[in-house]
């Protein structure tokens, strides 16, 4: 095992040599991802898109991608006549600032989020507001450099805010502290630095989020928590493309009160894709977690959670080790230039002894997901529908240990209803010149934990506390109190400057939780203008 390791640290030193090739990190949001998907597909490209946020020159040596956010020739007519085209320019098309020389270039940008909105079932009026700034470019030919920081005002409609109110965070935004009398006051900030030796190589260190797979969740990594501190390199090679991830993540429920920080606990996360053909893809996911402290003591890292090599720590430890070791899978298949179906499937803690599909082991955690996409559906250009079931067993991303659950800063880091649920989700887009709709529907069935009984959703709770015991038998899927949850989302966009992906937006959203302990219902209208370049998961 050594011998394999430092051969694999050598061929990475070797690169070191070959000539630069720097590589841009475009925006992990999926009004990015969506276009390049669609691109992608009608060339029958091979290409390895599951693992997110995308390499911007990998994307550019395939397709054309700043024709993809092109605008129609009608802004040449403004600017050849407006008195002031530099303005038209810098809100339309350009990056606010722009610096350019021989061995530097970057780009700073103002980000902003102001909406404001109304729950008409509970007649209350909500806000947000966000500043920010982003900075980004290169530093000669072989780094790239990207910064951003939020510093945000809100309030939010009441199953939000019961959210915060119990995790102590805004979903996916960070910690939250009170704002005047029903507000929050919460910052974001990510960076990162790449550095590509040649095209086969890529170095990143970094404070940000990552997303494997090719849904609108993931079951094996999303970005649905808060950002992360991270060390990633991959490689691509022949049809072969190796990423490894190592992330320090938080426990916001453990403190280590000498000095006054939350408790870490680290992660080593392995991604191996394949590109079969140009039509097929697959890839395997290991994950593994453990915590930095335990009575009272520091963790010495050891040297066995460096292993570059995929399900080396799942061979040597077992799914049922000492630490949270998880195996997963991904595949995509591309069809008639037009589809692509694709699916995931997630081990925790399998005891294959004693575990099989119907005997309700705790053990037997497990999730997996089905969806497909049509582009242009019907041959109308632009119009995108997308279908996705997924389904996670009770108990499944936790842990006897509560600090190795597969979480960070109170969010799961898969599916943000965590596990004990299964979920059908429905994308209708739309795009037609800088105007964007979609539709979105998301059903699903949970069972909810009820004061101290743990039948296995909430993720932060010790195995041990397992409602029918540890090791126990005949546990059930949606066990607990049975709850519907049904989302409907309207949003239009009109779409200002594809750099920042500035737009005005206008939407509703209807939310219906029902159980038989409490009904909520909430019918949210907003209207805002905003620089959208991240993801964020309301929808839970």
């Amino acid at each position: 095992m050594k011998k394999a390791i430092l051969f694999f640290l050598l061929v990475q030193l070797f690169c070191f040599i070959n000539i630069t090739y720097s590589q841009t990190v475009l925006p992990l949001n999926r009004d990015y991802t969506q276009q390049i998907e669609k691109s992608l597909i009608k060339k029958n490209i091979s290409f390895h898109d599951s693992f997110k946020p995308f390499m911007g020159e990998d994307i550019q040596a395939l397709i054309n991608y700043d024709s993809l956010t092109n605008f129609s020739n009608r802004d040449s007519v403004f600017i050849n006549h407006f008195r002031h085209p530099w303005f038209w320019k810098k809100l339309r098309r350009e990056n606010f600032l722009v610096i350019k020389t021989p061995d530097f270039s970057a780009t700073i940008d103002p980000l902003f989020d102001i909406q404001i909105g109304q729950d008409v079932n509970a007649k209350t009026n909500h806000f947000v507001n966000t500043r920010g700034v982003e900075a980004k470019g290169k530093i000669g030919k072989d780094f790239f450099f990207q910064t951003n920081f939020y510093e945000n005002q809100a309030t939010f409609v009441d199953y939000i805010n019961a959210f915060v109110d119990t995790f102590g965070v805004v979903p996916g935004q960070g910690k939250a502290k009170k704002f005047k009398n029903n507000g929050y006051d919460y910052s974001m900030a990510s960076g990162l630095i790449s550095y590509s030796p040649n095209r086969h190589f890529n170095f990143q260190l970094g404070h940000s989020k990552h997303f494997i797979g090719d849904g609108y969740r993931s079951l094996l990594l999303s970005d649905n928590s808060f950002n992360y501190p991270f060390f990633e390199f991959s490689t691509s090679f022949w049809k072969i493309q190796y990423t490894t991830l190592y992330a320090v993540f938080q426990d916001m429920n453990s403190t280590i009160m000498q000095v006054q920080a939350y408790q870490k606990k680290y992660a080593t996360i392995h991604y191996l894709s394949y590109n079969i053909s140009n039509f097929i893809n697959l890839g395997l996911f290991e994950s593994t977690i453990w915590q930095a402290r335990a009575d009272g003591k520091n963790i010495n890292y050891q040297w066995y959670y460096l292993n570059p090599l995929i399900a080396a720590q799942t061979i040597t430890t077992s799914l049922n080790g000492i630490d949270n070791t998880m195996l997963g899978a991904n595949m995509r298949v591309k069809f008639l230039k037009h589809f692509s179906i694709y699916s995931q499937f997630v081990f925790d803690d399998w005891d294959f002894g004693k575990s099989n599909f119907s005997n309700g082991y705790l053990r037997n955690k497990f999730g997996y997901q089905t969806g497909l996409k049509y582009f242009d559906v019907l041959s109308l250009k632009n119009l995108y529908f997308q279908y996705e079931y997924n389904h996670v067993r009770p108990y499944t991303y936790s842990h006897y240990n509560p600090l190795q659950s597969y979480t960070n800063y109170n969010q799961p880091l898969a599916h943000p209803l965590g596990a004990n649920f299964s979920e059908s989700v429905c994308i209708l887009k739309y795009r037609i010149k800088d105007f964007f709709f979609e539709i979105k529907l998301n059903y699903a069935i949970y069972g909810a934990d009820t004061g101290i009984a743990n039948y296995g959703k909430n993720l932060f709770a010790s195995n041990h506390t397992a409602n029918n015991g540890l090791d126990s038998y005949n546990n059930e899927f949606i066990q607990g109190v049975k709850t519907t949850l049904l989302i409907e989302d309207f949003r239009m966009q009109y779409l200002i400057n594809p750099k920042t992906n500035m737009n005005i937006v206008l939407g509703v959203s209807d939310r219906n939780e029902n159980s038989i302990l409490e009904n909520q219902h909430s019918c949210f209208f907003y209207f805002g203008i905003r620089t959208s370049l991240s993801n964020f998961y309301c929808d839970f």
